[in-house]
């Protein structure tokens, strides 16, 4: 009798977790809490932040994973859900995007603090073969939907936009730190004066870009996305 060896247990979680993505994607586009033809995004309350990771930490799926990274990057959702591993350099701890996904149509170099390195490093422990996104969608070679974290946000009954947790930074950074609004700026990768993005790209405002992200990631706690391993087949949206 020829006996058929069990799935590998990654492949098994991951699978499930796509499966799990899967199934909130396909319930209604319900109306989000924005309006996107005014360019309204509702915002947590940066106080509010730590917290929420933590609920958010509490199960683990691509799309969870996903907007905790796009909280400790204040990206986008957009270049977090189309995110692939030839831009991650996670040696030098950089996420480089090309211009052709950046909003400003400029390349954009992202310094990573170590709680989205880890998140990084489960993502990659949960990648399916030579699969090119980070954070696949319901079929491996298609992104998370552009409703997929928002419906998640409904979920847990936050009344916010991922895109609004840009703000959340931004207001962290004016309130609470001594960081200058142009490294805020270049780090949001919002458009800013050409002195500015030269000295970006020249590293003097990437390493105090890297300084201010490490200190986002600390306010923050670092997340844990390795989650509860006794939970992970379980799965969740």
């Amino acid at each position: 009798m020829i006996r058929v060896p069990p799935p590998h247990p990654t492949r098994y979680i991951a699978v499930r977790l796509v499966m799990w993505d899967k199934m909130w994607e396909g319930f209604g586009h319900g109306k989000a809490v924005r309006n996107e033809c005014e360019g309204h995004f509702a915002a947590m309350s940066y106080d509010k932040v730590p917290t929420f990771l933590r609920r958010l930490r509490e199960r683990e799926s691509f799309s969870r994973l996903a907007l905790q990274f796009a909280i400790l990057t204040a990206g986008r959702s957009g270049e977090v859900r189309e995110a692939t591993w030839d831009e991650i350099d996670l040696e030098a701890k950089l996420w480089t995007i090309p211009k052709d996904r950046m909003k400003a149509q400029r390349e954009h170099v992202e310094p990573l603090g170590e709680g989205a390195l880890k998140i990084l490093r489960r993502c990659e422990e949960l990648r399916l073969g030579a699969a090119t996104l980070v954070f696949p969608g319901a079929r491996p070679k298609s992104p998370l939907s552009d409703m997929t974290l928002t419906k998640l946000l409904r979920e847990m009954r936050e009344p916010y936009t991922a895109h609004g947790f840009r703000s959340s930074f931004r207001d962290w950074v004016s309130e609470e730190t001594q960081h200058s609004g142009d490294v805020a700026e270049a780090a949001l990768a919002q458009v800013v004066k050409s002195k500015t993005e030269a000295a970006y790209r020249r590293g003097n405002l990437l390493e105090k870009c890297r300084a201010m992200m490490g200190d986002w990631d600390a306010f923050c706690g670092g997340p844990n996305p390795k989650a509860d391993r006794r939970g992970d087949s379980e799965g969740s949206q």
